[in-house]
């Protein structure tokens, strides 16, 4: 992790691969949703957070039937309860999907330590991955 963060050419997705390894909740799928930026969630975290390949499949038919703009709406309109999104004609289903995202709780260090002297290092990082 200390390498991939000093050595990365995109610190956009540096600073995502950190955030999501270190407190992942439904702020902070609210948050990568909003930025269109959750390939690291849906390529990584679902096997851990206890989502099955049929559930997953689902909440992507539910994003896509609803449209981006609604789907952000409905994430943040939702508060635990299904009364906050009944304007949303959702199934069953779907609720407890919403409510699965919602309970979610993948805690790791919140914290990412590097020591002062990897930071000379940084530029053999740089060379290593070049090559």
């Amino acid at each position: 992790m200390g390498r991939y963060g000093l050595s990365s050419d995109n610190i956009t997705q540096t600073l995502q691969l950190f955030y999501v390894h270190a407190d992942y909740n439904y702020q902070t799928f609210k948050t990568l949703e909003l930025f269109n930026e959750n390939s690291i969630f849906y390529n990584y975290l679902y096997k851990y957070l206890g989502f099955n390949e049929s559930e997953v499949n689902e909440l992507e038919k539910l994003k896509d039937s609803l449209g981006y703009n609604n789907w952000i709406n409905l994430l943040y309109q939702f508060n635990g309860s299904p009364e906050s999104i009944s304007s949303y004609n959702l199934s069953q289903q779907d609720i407890e999907l919403l409510e699965k995202l919602y309970n979610m709780n993948y805690l790791k260090p919140a914290y990412l330590y590097i020591d002062p002297t990897d930071i000379g290092k940084s530029f053999a990082f740089l060379i290593f991955r070049i090559k």
